[in-house]
């Protein structure tokens, strides 16, 4: 399910139909909540940028807004955002083709470069270090076919399903047989 949001010149009546408290933009506008705090296209429903929840608004207004803006895991994830900066702006991106002649990069400045980019994404995914040796096989798979790396579009949802529908349904059929075939106690 993608949330989809509303912007202000967007009229939200027929929107908050069922909800006891109606939006109204007044509750965010020249608030600490504008900057973070977006209407969603479901009734009684607002958006979180910043911890990247759903808020239901519908029953108590815009106390659920603010009782949200000053909850701990909020300000947690506030000051986080504070403190951490993106790394890929820091990391030298490929260049564009052009007219130009690149200069000639060692290969041990690009290997030191790769690393570089490998442990920025791991640490800003959260992801457990002893993954990096996984993660760059893979990556040395996905290289041997550009062609096919180029065609590969993989979005939260569709991984979601993927994995449910797909990878988790044959295991668990393979498993279910191989245990129909053997005997155990």
């Amino acid at each position: 399910m993608v949330l989809e949001l509303v912007t202000h010149v967007q009229d939200v009546s027929g929107i908050d139909v069922a909800a006891k408290n109606k939006w109204r933009w007044d509750w965010i506008t020249n608030t600490p909540l504008e900057e973070c705090i977006s209407k969603a296209k479901e009734d009684g429903t607002a958006w979180c940028s910043i911890c990247r929840k759903t808020i239901k608004y519908g029953s108590s207004g815009k106390k659920a807004l603010f009782k949200h803006v000053d909850s701990p895991p909020h300000q947690a994830s506030k000051r986080s955002i504070q403190t951490n900066y993106n790394i890929g702006g820091y990391l030298k991106g490929a260049e564009q083709p052009g007219d130009h002649v690149r200069p000639v990069v060692p290969v041990n400045q690009r290997a030191t470069q790769l690393e570089a980019m490998v442990l920025g994404f791991v640490a800003e995914n959260d992801l457990p270090f002893t993954i990096t040796s996984g993660l760059l096989d893979l990556m040395k798979a996905g290289a041997k076919d550009k062609k096919a790396l180029g065609e590969v579009k993989l979005t939260r949802q569709t991984a979601s399903y993927k994995m449910v529908h797909g990878v988790s349904k044959t295991l668990t059929d393979s498993l279910a047989e191989r245990f129909n075939q053997t005997l155990f106690s």
